[in-house]
């Protein structure tokens, strides 16, 4: 059954039921899915394709000052300073107000929707600047991290910051897709997140994940949190627009050179002594929230080129679909995805790297735990909204040219410096996974920086 083929999924069920006509769970999904199918049927028949932006509309109404934009007397949290002259209306972002805003998140406040809205418009503006594939380089004593998949568990995200370091000037975070749906504080999640871009946009970095899509919020919660929290549909309009504006990858480099093999310590891995390079010799990381592609002879040109803006939904098929929905998969080549949507792409045949002629590692998010040989990753337990008791963590690696790091819900993070670290856990040397629930990692840095890998018990 697809998710995003809920025409097919009805007929799936329906056979089903002719099977099994008591079987009650598949009658609820069945029921259902027809209410989603005339629901999507009504979207798309009120749809307007080239009507006003939203962020338009409601740039005009927070420069009119209207009703719906003023912030009550009785507010008692943090205050979004005006903006520059001419642009009071934008606001002004400031690590104050952000530190101001979390607290105030952690004690279940909420923004006037005006505070919001600057957020969203401060973010957008961000993004709209930036191509579909971003590159960013890790400058000397710089670091950055990566979080995937932190699906509206606001508390693990927060937890995951502590663990990283907020964005700075000399540091950086990437936020690889999937941070609303499933958990009740998607909305405060993208506004911490949003805020960061306003204030660092070089140094916060978002990918889009498939759940930064109207269809899946529709279906997984965001829509509804949103509306809920913020009367009306105007607020979750604008949040879709945004994710529109999203990046789609991110490409991260080194400026330097690794430290040469001699300099490693006798029982380095193999990922350290014989790391994957570039033509110029430095390490280089394609971080997508899905994976790579059903064809061969995609470039990073490719992909710098897909008109997000102009698709705004990932629809069910093209480049960008496959950015956000592809799965790393156990065969060789290229295999049907289980979800209906995406493609599976294994080891073998569709090398991980054979998107251009130059030579990278690729970082995803995205897929729930699996076991797959020939590429490098973690397995999780999928994380309930509570601390988990049994997770467990296993490192697989494969092929040297065929390494796939891979992310899962709000549980891992990825850290690199330049020259990496010299972990003896046969971690691949260059990058750190940490699952950092509940108390420090043994041995690990308030900044982020890798020591050992670690997990529970």
């Amino acid at each position: 059954m697809s998710i995003l083929q809920p025409k097919k999924a009805l007929t799936d069920l329906q056979q089903i039921l002719k099977l099994e006509p008591s079987n009650r769970q598949i009658l609820l999904q069945a029921q259902e899915t027809q209410k989603l199918i005339r629901k999507l049927a009504f979207a798309e028949a009120i749809r307007v394709e080239d009507g006003p932006s939203v962020a338009d509309s409601i740039e005009e109404q927070l420069k009119s000052g209207s009703a719906g934009t003023l912030v009550s007397k009785d507010y008692k949290g943090p205050h979004l300073p005006a903006g520059p002259e001419g642009q009071e209306h934008l606001g002004s972002i400031t690590e104050d107000f952000i530190n101001e805003m979390i607290e105030f998140f952690k004690k279940e406040g909420r923004l006037p929707v005006k505070y919001v809205w600057q957020i969203l418009l401060g973010a957008n503006r961000a993004f709209l600047a930036e191509d579909s594939l971003v590159e960013h380089t890790v400058e000397e004593d710089a670091t950055i991290d990566v979080i995937g998949d932190t699906h509206g568990q606001l508390f693990d995200f927060l937890n995951l910051l502590s663990k990283t370091g907020r964005p700075s000037e000399k540091h950086a975070l990437l936020f690889n897709g999937d941070l609303v749906d499933r958990g009740s504080y998607g909305l405060e999640i993208i506004l911490i997140t949003f805020a960061y871009k306003w204030l660092y946009p070089n140094r916060t970095r978002l990918n889009r994940g498939n759940h930064e899509a109207r269809s899946l919020n529709g279906m997984y919660g965001f829509e509804a949190e949103t509306k809920e929290k913020y009367k009306g549909d105007t607020t979750f309009k604008l949040f879709s627009e945004v994710f529109e504006s999203m990046p789609l990858a991110t490409l991260i480099s080194a400026t330097q050179k690794p430290a040469p093999t001699e300099s490693l310590p006798w029982d380095a891995s193999p990922a350290q002594t014989s790391p994957i390079l570039s033509k110029d010799g430095r390490k280089r990381f394609l971080v997508v929230h899905g994976g790579l592609f059903s064809k061969d002879g995609v470039t990073l040109d490719d992909i710098k080129a897909i008109p997000r803006t102009k698709l705004k939904q990932p629809g069910q098929s093209g480049l960008m679909m496959e950015i956000l929905w592809a799965d790393p998969c156990a065969a060789n080549g290229r295999a049907p995805s289980k979800r209906g949507v995406g493609t599976g792409f294994g080891p073998g045949e569709t090398n991980l790297l054979e998107i251009s002629d130059d030579e990278r590692d690729l970082l995803t998010s995205h897929l729930l735990h699996r076991r797959y040989e020939g590429i490098l990753r973690v397995e999780w337990s999928d994380c309930p909204p509570a601390l988990p008791r049994d997770a467990t963590r296993r490192l697989h690696r494969g092929a040297r040219r065929t390494m796939c790091y891979h992310l899962l819900r709000s549980c891992l993070l990825w850290s690199w410096r330049q020259q990496g670290c010299l972990c003896k856990n046969r971690c691949a040397g260059h990058h750190a996974l940490h699952q950092v629930r509940g108390r420090a990692a043994p041995g690990s840095q308030a900044d982020g920086i890798h020591q050992e890998p670690w997990w529970y018990a």
